[in-house]
């Protein structure tokens, strides 16, 4: 909870600094005037390094990681599988700076695998489902922890 307050308290700080809450909103924040080494090649590096320590892996059952290139099927399941989300306040992105999950399979696996993909539900309605990749089986959000 303490972390939560800390966040929230530095977002606001930074909202009320900049005048948010009593001038327009839609006007875009001068990230540069707010953090001077912002998207700095330092910064990049830093995020970099923290995205690396942030990533955890539960279990790697059976060697599965890295995708080996001569899997046959693989199947990509969720509604943000092949949905970019970079946040709220990220700036404007290159073409083909991100990458979605499912993207991101289908180039780490080879040519010959086949990648079956099903959104399964909208995050913003989980009782909504579709059938699963080629109608095989019902997939609902609660299924694959969305919902």
């Amino acid at each position: 909870m303490e972390d939560l307050d800390n966040v929230c308290r530095t977002m606001l700080g930074t909202m009320f600094r900049n005048e948010l809450f009593q001038k327009n909103p839609c006007k875009p924040l001068d990230w540069k005037k707010i953090y001077p080494g912002w998207n700095s090649d330092s910064h990049k590096e830093m995020a970099r390094q923290a995205a690396r320590e942030s990533i955890v892996m539960l279990e790697n059952k059976d060697n599965l990681l890295p995708l080996s290139k001569t899997l046959r099927t693989i199947a990509v399941l969720g509604p943000g599988a092949d949905d970019l989300q970079p946040g709220d306040y990220t700036p404007k992105l290159l073409p083909g700076q991100l990458k979605s999950v499912l993207t991101g399979i289908k180039g780490a696996v080879g040519k010959q695998t086949k990648v079956l993909y099903e959104q399964g539900c909208d995050f913003t309605n989980p009782d909504q489902y579709s059938e699963s990749c080629e109608g095989s089986f019902p997939i609902r959000c609660r299924d694959y922890g969305t919902g």
